[in-house]
């Protein structure tokens, strides 16, 4: 019957989520950004706490993987039916539509409160909060369709040490203060893996991670009671909240957790690596000396942590070939001061260093080209000066496309896309002839003036959502000036002619703009087509020999920019 109902609610739920979708996000919802979402009970709460494991784990992640805030869904003594009333309030549908990261802690009050009415209901309990756990995750992901959202699902501790239950006994005697919950602990975990293992069974969404609390907790001290003095995960033996130590300790397991941005399968790292750092600052080597991190002269806070997360398999895909594993720098403070990381090559794998760049890559799959590095090809290394902790790595970008072999511009796209300025799509295609939207302009027009993206960036136009993959580049552009927006619009899809075109270069190059090697604009019989807002700037281009007409006498000021006319003006600008 449970099951029913449970299948009912889910079914109801998506035919409501399909005719009364929600409503675009509007300009204030926009400024938000993409967040953590934590569902939980008292624990996530903090009760008792001076800081809960939400919070920890919010503040590393913060600005990282597109996070940018936080949403505590939480009640005490929550149980996995208050879970599913969570994920069905419409007034936290925005935010699990917009989260990267969604915690889900929940079963130890299912558990206890079936137990405490009867010791032999653990079963019935257990495939109950497997049931809610399968339909909350269904619900979250059709809500959230993010290929990029981690879900994360935390086990469990003993949440009643010092409860006896009737019927329920240690064999051990020393451990008889452990009788009761401790020994079911083992099936309420097992309960959350199947409800895992069911959801992770379609190859399509991108897999539920599995947190082990219960290691990370006993690695501390849970597994026996030391006796004497405190618990080191309780707040108290008759509570059993967690102390400052037992939440710091849930925080790192999330830290050291896979990541799930590419569907089908998980992802976790190969190595997680440790470092506490002197607060003079420090140079510190890992994953067996292939990478360096050096904070020089910094003065760092007391307890600094760094922790680095090695994936040989990138848990994301990568355009152009890796050439070292991806590195997940995870830092317990704010660097004061950029830092240098050095990756140690293969040098048989590099084909030529001049299209080898270091990147952070983002959670949605992006990468952005570090501004300050520098390769020693003698000893197969490079350098890139970084202001945070992320995802970095080593590709080399493809500059070659099989549908430009015979396209005018293959030359010019060919240097540009060398300079990672622009690439191809996950096909491996250019499509030279595909319209240029004013977002991929932005982004193009960055990459190629070298322009500091930030990573935390607040939302300037009304229309450009904080979580979209060209939000970064669009800020960047506006903030130094290179492009602009109307009405606190940007207009992100909208096609770029070549005369807006010639403008927005115009402004982005200014006096590196020589002309007299060029044409004239009164060569072209369709010149007072040019709008008079871009006179100045197309003949200026013109006459440099930067823009060219698409025919002998034809300029096509009013035109849709392509790809190709985009990377062949920007290759002509950087020469």
């Amino acid at each position: 019957m449970h099951k029913k109902i449970i299948s009912v609610i889910c079914v109801l739920f998506l035919l409501l989520t399909e005719f009364f979708p929600a409503r675009q996000a509007g300009a204030a919802e926009d400024k938000a950004g993409v967040g953590y979402v934590a569902l939980g009970d008292s624990l996530a709460l903090g009760v008792g706490s001076s800081k809960s494991y939400v919070q920890r784990f919010y503040e590393q992640i913060k600005d990282r993987r597109g996070v940018k805030e936080l949403t505590l869904i939480a009640e005490e003594q929550a149980t996995s039916r208050d879970l599913l009333r969570f994920v069905t309030d419409p007034a936290n549908r925005e935010a699990i539509k917009k989260a990267r990261v969604i915690t889900i802690w929940f079963g130890a009050h299912d558990f206890m409160q079936a137990v405490r009415r009867n010791p032999h209901n653990y079963r019935q309990a257990g495939n109950e909060l497997k049931e809610n756990l399968i339909t909350a995750v269904q619900l979250i992901r059709s809500i959230n369709t993010g290929k990029d959202t981690t879900i994360y699902l935390l086990n469990f501790y003993n949440p009643a040490p010092g409860e006896k239950v009737p019927g329920v006994r240690a064999t051990d005697p020393a451990e008889k203060k452990y009788e009761a919950f401790d020994l079911l602990i083992p099936y309420l975990n097992g309960f959350i893996a199947d409800a895992v293992k069911q959801v992770n069974s379609d190859p399509y969404m991108p897999p539920v991670v599995i947190v082990d609390v219960f290691k990370s907790l006993q690695e501390l001290g849970v597994a026996k009671y030391l006796g004497k003095g405190k618990d080191p995960i309780y707040q108290d033996y008759n509570n059993a909240h967690l102390s400052d130590a037992g939440h710091q300790a849930v925080a790192e397991a999330l830290f050291k957790a896979p990541v799930s941005i590419r569907p089908g399968r998980p992802l976790a790292p190969s190595r997680v690596e440790e470092f506490s750092l002197p607060t003079n600052g420090a140079a510190v080597s890992a994953d067996q000396g292939r990478l360096a991190v050096d904070f020089g002269n910094a003065s760092l806070p007391a307890n600094a942590l760094l922790y680095v997360k090695t994936y040989e398999e990138p848990p994301f895909i990568v355009r152009g070939e890796l050439l070292s594993p991806v590195y997940d720098l995870v830092l317990s403070f704010k660097p004061p001061q950029a830092f240098k990381i050095s990756l140690k090559l293969d040098q048989n794998k590099v084909k030529n260093w001049k299209n080898v760049y270091v990147f952070e890559f983002k959670g949605n799959g992006q990468k952005l080209k570090v501004r300050q590095q520098s390769a020693d090809t003698t000893r197969g290394t490079i350098t890139a000066v970084v202001k945070r902790g992320g995802l970095y790595g080593v590709v080399a970008v493809k500059n070659s496309f099989s549908d430009t072999a015979k396209h005018w511009a293959r030359g010019e796209i060919e240097k540009i896309a060398g300079l990672a300025v622009i690439d191809g799509d996950e096909q491996g295609y250019f499509r030279p002839e595909r319209p240029v939207t004013r977002a991929e302009a932005a982004k193009m027009l960055v990459e190629a003036t070298g322009v500091e993206v930030e990573d935390n960036t607040a939302a300037t136009f009304s229309d450009v959502q904080s979580s979209a993959w060209y939000a970064s580049y669009v800020a960047a552009a506006a903030k130094a000036g290179l492009m602009q927006g109307y009405q606190g619009k940007f207009r992100p899809g909208d096609k770029l002619t070549r005369q807006e075109l010639a403008v927005i270069l115009e402004r982005a190059y200014g006096s590196k703009i020589k002309g007299g090697n060029g044409g004239k604009l009164e060569s072209y019989s369709d010149r007072q087509q040019v709008a008079t807002w871009a006179q100045g700037a197309v003949n200026k281009l013109v006459e440099a020999g930067i823009l060219k007409g698409r025919k002998k006498d034809k300029l096509a000021p009013a035109g849709v920019t392509t790809r190709a006319e985009l990377a062949a003006l920007l290759a002509r600008l950087m020469s």
